[in-house]
């Protein structure tokens, strides 16, 4: 089911960027830039075609080439930028799922074990509230206490390598974030 559900919020976002007013041309251009450079982009970005036409050329090359275009902003291959972030999101997810899965069985077994007692209706509260509080307003409260108040975390970047203790100290805060909603199903 992930493969529809993929393909239509590419072509809901497709459609969206289209209808937002002004002109990627004369955004890649610059505001000052000449007519028929602007005008030259807008062809070799396909950009003066029919938008259906740019929808179909979009999702051909995307499926038969796994091309997602260029990037508007820096010019180079979105599969370019992708693939750069890529070894830090597999880092992320497996922290978060490392933690998570590995806290979330001990707490359930002991939960389990300890049938409506304190230990039972503690671990019950943090898995309430992992579901109930959204995972951005988890990273803003772990951001302001332990990095921004506290200074234990650095509050952005990704550290010199995620074998090292910079890189772990990095990967903390996104990782404990990301798997306390995992952590609490």
């Amino acid at each position: 089911m992930s493969i529809p559900v993929v393909l239509g919020a590419m072509t809901l976002v497709f459609f969206i960027v289209h209808a937002i007013p002004g002109d990627p041309a004369l955004f890649m251009a610059g505001e000052n830039a000449p007519i028929e450079v602007v005008e030259e982009i807008r062809r070799q970005q396909g950009l003066d075609q029919p938008v259906v036409i740019q929808y179909w050329n979009f999702m051909r090359d995307l499926l038969l080439k796994g091309d997602f275009g260029y990037s508007v902003v820096t010019g180079t291959p979105v599969r370019r930028e992708i693939m750069r972030a890529f070894p830090n999101t597999v880092a992320l997810t497996l922290a978060a799922l490392l933690w998570s899965v590995s806290l979330g069985v001990i707490l359930g077994v002991i939960s389990a074990v300890n049938r409506s007692n304190l230990i039972d209706r503690a671990t019950m509260s943090v898995a309430v509230s992992g579901v109930a509080f959204p995972g951005f307003f988890t990273a803003l409260l772990l951001m302001y206490f332990l990095a921004f108040r506290l200074g234990w975390f650095p509050l952005s970047g990704v550290g010199s390598s995620h074998l090292s203790i910079d890189g772990l100290r990095h990967l903390f805060l996104p990782a404990i974030a990301l798997g306390f909603g995992m952590l609490a199903q």
